[in-house]
């Protein structure tokens, strides 16, 4: 976001009864937004076809190259967006979005410019295998008149939406067998986080080599 210094603000903390690299891991993923946060960061009814984006790995993690979605409340002005997010895993509980924003709507682009920036730095922080917290900072340079409340009232309501279906994922730690679960090429960053653990060698949390257990059966 350049030089200028930009408004910052912090929400949370969330408490997830979720695994931390699942939480990151959702975090990361931009397949959800149109099923977990319609209204907000998708639209049910039409999701977006993810375009072919690129993730590439250095020292400093894992980054993307733009993934592009339109938000129907994409950011705290309560508007619509066009939005293209660059990701970044930069640790393994660490990630982060630098969020380009334009103004969908062509009779409110006046409060907006193609500048527009929104970013977002999440960590998650085990309590166990299976608990953690998450925290935000997030800054922007648009909306002079945005309040911290108008920041919490939508992160708050995003945050809620993932924590519901983060908790219901099982297994409950992560696999790191790839092919234990399965993945649509839209999963790509997903996959790569996967794989990064893997090579980094997080065993805490994860499940490695060793096969995750097999959901219970359900009565029919």
């Amino acid at each position: 976001m350049g030089q200028q210094a930009v408004p910052t603000f912090h929400t949370g903390p969330y408490p997830f009864g979720a695994n931390a690299f699942r939480s990151v891991e959702n975090f990361l993923d931009a397949t959800h937004f149109p099923f977990v946060h319609a209204g907000l960061n998708g639209v049910m009814d039409t999701p977006d076809q993810i375009n072919d984006y690129k993730v590439t790995k250095g020292p400093d993690g894992l980054a993307t190259t733009g993934v592009r979605v339109f938000q129907p409340y994409g950011d705290h002005r309560e508007l619509p967006v066009h939005a293209e997010y660059f990701y970044r895993a930069l640790r393994p509980t660490t990630a982060c979005f630098d969020k380009h924003v334009k103004i969908a709507d062509p009779a409110q682009a006046h409060r907006g410019s193609d500048e527009d920036r929104f970013c977002m730095l999440l960590t998650a922080q085990p309590l166990d295998e299976v608990n953690c917290i998450i925290r935000l900072a997030v800054a922007i340079n648009y909306g002079p008149e945005l309040t911290e409340a108008d920041i919490r009232r939508r992160q708050d309501a995003v945050f809620a939406q993932d924590r519901a279906i983060v908790e219901t994922q099982h297994p409950e730690r992560i696999p790191l067998d790839l092919r234990a679960e399965l993945h649509l090429r839209s999963d790509k960053l997903g996959l790569e986080y996967r794989r990064w653990l893997k090579e980094l060698g997080v065993t805490y949390g994860t499940y490695g080599d060793e096969p995750p257990p097999r959901a219970a059966s359900q009565p029919g």
